[in-house]
């Protein structure tokens, strides 16, 4: 009895953690290997970001108000995936070597390549060389960034101007064929028709 008077007190929260587990455990459904919270390991590589492909998003919210201010009147859910679905069923998909100002540039910034409709601009002008100078919001920031589908793995052109600005940052676990250029990227440019 001496014994658990004198190390009772030094072990309380211990044995309060252990109680508390017990209940997080009973909430899950018992002991299982599911846990009430995400473990990093689980479902994606550290450090990458969760991918929702309908959530609202800066450039769409952006390119729909300068569509809005044309006189379309749509309704999305606020994604770029659902701006890229309207603008393909309702408007006409052009060549990008046909584009020019006031077309929307619909980018596929996945990292497998397959995801058409991940991230938009507009274009703003054809840059001497050919290259689509464009508008874009990114990470709360408006932006004038550069395309060209033509030369789509070029920085810059024999001049030093840029022709391709990066759309997505070198991450360490990237394999050799990840894209970062806007040119690569491109996969629809759309002509919106009042």
């Amino acid at each position: 009895m001496a014994w658990i008077s004198a190390n009772f007190w030094p072990l309380l929260p211990a044995l309060l953690g252990l109680a508390a587990i017990g209940v997080l455990a009973a909430g899950c459904g018992g002991w299982t290997s599911q846990t009430p919270w995400p473990l990093r390991s689980e479902g994606r590589p550290k450090g990458a970001r969760a991918e929702s492909p309908r959530r609202p998003d800066d450039a769409a919210a952006w390119v729909e108000a300068t569509l809005r201010r044309r006189g379309l009147k749509f309704g999305t859910d606020g994604s770029v995936a659902a701006l890229y679905s309207y603008a393909v069923a309702r408007h006409e998909r052009i060549d990008p070597r046909a584009a020019r100002a006031g077309d929307l540039l619909f980018f596929d910034t996945s990292r497998d390549g397959n995801a058409c409709g991940t991230h938009v601009g507009l274009v703003e002008a054809i840059a001497p060389g050919g290259a689509l100078k464009f508008r874009e919001r990114r990470d709360g920031r408006d932006l004038q960034s550069f395309a060209d589908p033509m030369r789509p793995r070029r920085r810059r052109d024999a001049q030093g101007r840029v022709v391709n600005s990066f759309l997505r940052p070198r991450q360490p676990h990237d394999e050799d064929t990840s894209r970062y250029f806007a040119g690569e990227m491109v996969c629809a440019v759309v002509r919106v028709r009042s």
